[in-house]
Order: C-alpha cells, then structure tokens, then sequence
C-alpha cells in the first residue's frame, strides 16, 4: 500500500508541475500577444509623448469631464451620423452574406443537379481573383443606374463572398447527415424549414467563424464605400474617419471585438462537438 501511495504522490506531484508549466506559458504568450495592442490602445492618437493612460491616472476628473465633452461633440457631428451608415451597411452585410452564403453551400453539397461541379470550380477560381478587379465595371454600372449615395450599393458586393460559400460547403461536407433531411422530408418539412431549422444550427460554428472577418472586413472597408458613397450625409464611418478631426478610437475597435467575443463561444462549442462526434 505504501508503494502505491508514493507512487501516487509522485504522479501527483508531475500533474502539479505540468499545469503549473502549462499556466506559466500560456500565460507569458497571452502576455506577449496583448502587450502591442495595449500599447496602442494607450497611445494612439496622442502627439505628446505622455500617454492617454498616464493623463488619466494624473487627473482622473478632469480627463472624464473632457471624454464627457467629445462624446457630446462626437454625437453632434457628422461623424455620428456615419457610425448609423455602418452600423447598417455593415449589420446587412454580415446578415446577408451569412445567409446567402450557407444556403448556397446547402445546395452545393445536399442536392445532385447537372453543373454542381462546375459551380463548385467557378466559385473556387472567383475566390482566387483579387475583388477590386471589378470595381471599375461595378462603379460605372451603378453609375448608369443613377444609384450614386445609395447604401444598398455598397452592401450588394459584400453579400456575395465565394470564399465564405466555400469555408461553410467544406464544413457542411464533414458534418452533413443525408438520413437526416430525408426523414424531415418524410415528415413533411418544405426545403426551407429544412434549412433554417436543421442546416443552420449545424453550421453555427462556420457561420461563427467567417462572421468575424465578414464584420471586420465590411466595418474597415474605406475602397468600395469612398467612390460610391461621395455625400457627406452617406458616408461609412470608416470613410469619415479620415476625415474628421473628432477620432474615438474606442468606437473604431471595440465592435470587432464585440462580435469576436461572441463569436468565439460557438467556435468553441463546435470544435468540442466535432471531437465528440469523431
């Protein structure tokens, strides 16, 4: 018994010692990881050599009374304005291409028609081609149609991404369950209902995954929206930003990392599932 009590401890004491490295690591690469960007987030903006963070930890009441002061003024410029025309262009985006995009892998890989293959190679060579290629042509036909300042233009483009049909049919190739839509059709469920209630729950993860570079993506876009969006009344915050003086940088960076935040939860829980299901 006594040989098998110290055996014990001593795996007791390796576990310890493994965890204890693997805490230590983790932690030194998280701080590695983070320390630029909180380098930035302190700094940026500022011309003189003290930091924003230094400022407030100096005079905490004056610099809240002065944040109080901008956001006020922020929300009487234009620039406000801007925030709502992203917040648009950027919500429909990621709705949209989401949607369109895992219903177009839905039926890439669940029905049998003559020109699926040839579909499937055309949205991969589409997928290889820079998109600013077709802005020259996009903009002088939205230019014909008179749609000039018009919102929809902007987000139209976005909402078809070849790469995103092509993340969400590679996963939905792995996870799909034929036997499954089969019997929901023998129970009388139409297509949709199918796809709404059985394919996009098991493309949760994937649809997780490609939201936060569809955001990401949409929100920073300055190309597309600077020469079609040439109103001041129009113009996406990522555009007005370049242009005002007034620049909450807090407002630029936290909604990227909102829905990334978000986001991550379901990308976790479908990688645990996959490796349940394996």
């Amino acid at each position: 018994m006594s040989e098998i009590r110290h055996e014990r401890t001593i795996l007791q004491q390796r576990d310890l010692k493994l965890r204890a490295a693997t805490y230590i690591v983790t932690i030194l690469i998280t701080i590695l990881v983070l320390s630029p960007f909180v380098i930035w987030l302190t700094t940026a903006g500022i011309d003189s050599e003290t930091s924003e963070l230094q400022k407030f930890l100096k005079d905490p009441l004056k610099r809240v009374l002065r944040y109080w002061k901008q956001t006020v003024d922020f929300c009487e410029s234009p620039l406000f304005v801007s925030l709502g025309n992203s917040a648009i262009v950027t919500g429909s985006t990621c709705v949209g291409c989401m949607y369109i995009s895992a219903l177009t892998a839905y039926g890439l890989t669940a029905y049998e028609w003559k020109f699926r293959k040839a579909v499937s190679t055309f949205v991969i060579i589409v997928m290889m081609l820079p998109p600013t290629m077709s802005y020259i042509g996009y903009y002088k036909m939205v230019q014909d149609l008179h749609l000039i300042n018009n919102l929809a233009m902007v987000i139209l483009p976005a909402v078809a991404s070849p790469i995103t049909v092509f993340f969400m049919k590679m996963y939905l190739q792995a996870t799909f369950s034929k036997e499954l839509v089969e019997s929901a059709r023998i129970d009388g469920a139409g297509e949709f209902r199918i796809f709404n209630q059985l394919i996009l729950p098991m493309l949760k993860p994937a649809v997780a995954t490609q939201l936060i570079f569809c955001f990401s993506q949409s929100w920073y876009d300055t190309y597309l929206p600077s020469i079609l969006l040439i109103k001041e009344e129009f113009r996406t915050y990522a555009v007005a930003w370049n242009v005002y003086i007034i620049k909450p940088i807090v407002i630029t960076v936290a909604p990227p990392i909102i829905v990334y935040l978000f986001c991550a939860r379901h990308i976790v829980e479908g990688v645990a599932l996959g490796s349940v299901k394996q």
